[in-house]
């Protein structure tokens, strides 16, 4: 057995089981979650608690689409976190944040302990917990595996700028607007030359050198952008001081 904390993002995998028409959605998490506990020596479920949390408080945008959980799935979440914790692995949700700042949370705990970590979810949010040093991996529900040479391959940016490229190109499946007229591309480019979100909002005409199409326009589209660009950041950056209750990490490593 692997010493490793694997952290499962409860709400997705009961949210797709239901989308799904699985019949109990609920039992169909916890199967996934019994398959996750093979591996690893330590094992945390994360769970989204509300729609309204302190993102929805900076912006009313934000995921402004996602409407409240139908009763029958709230019904299958409690069933399921009830069902985690019959299993003695324990659930981790807070109503001001996402499931992701609790994994966040519980990565920054478990990377100071030196123990790795694996986040086990769909959230392209999450690349940027990914690390070297102890291992800190997503995967994702088809297997799909992400350290840092697949962070890079799959955006073109480090884990430590995903936050950038999320505060510049915006994420629309969230209602994160980003800054007008920079997509994946282009985002790429500038922080390919520029490092981070900091350097290019410092000086935006350095952005007129990066070698990429219409370079000449973006220091006009930068400055513009500015107040969407750091908007968005605090939209995208994940919490990881959240208050899990008393010492989550030891609640993890009581497992063994």
């Amino acid at each position: 057995m692997a010493a490793e904390l694997m952290i499962v993002d409860g709400t997705t995998v009961v949210i797709r089981a239901w989308f799904a028409n699985a019949p109990e959605p609920w039992r169909v998490g916890l199967r996934a979650l019994r398959r996750s506990m093979r591996g690893p020596s330590h094992v945390a479920v994360v769970v989204d608690r509300s729609i309204n949390t302190f993102r929805r408080q900076i912006a009313a945008s934000y995921k402004a689409h996602r409407e409240p959980a139908p009763p029958g799935l709230v019904t299958e979440f409690r069933r399921f976190e009830a069902g985690a914790r019959e299993l003695s692995v324990p659930v981790f949700g807070n109503r001001q944040v996402e499931a992701d700042d609790c994994s966040a949370t519980l990565t920054r705990l478990a990377v100071a302990a030196g123990l790795p970590v694996r986040i086990l979810a769909n959230d392209k949010d999450l690349f940027q917990l990914v690390r070297d040093e102890p291992l800190v991996v997503m995967e994702d529900h088809r297997g799909r595996r992400y350290d840092r040479a697949a962070v890079r391959s799959k955006l073109g940016v480090e884990p430590e700028q995903v936050a950038d490229y999320l505060s510049l190109v915006g994420d629309a499946s969230d209602g994160v607007a980003g800054v007008p007229g920079i997509g994946a591309r282009t985002a790429v480019a500038l922080l390919g030359a520029l490092g981070s979100l900091e350097n290019i909002l410092a000086d935006p005409q350095a952005a007129a050198g990066v070698a990429v199409r219409g370079a000449r326009t973006l220091p006009g589209k930068i400055i513009a952008g500015r107040e969407a660009a750091l908007l968005a950041r605090r939209l995208v950056v994940l919490k990881d001081d959240v208050d899990l209750g008393d010492d989550p990490l030891g609640q993890c490593l009581r497992q063994s």
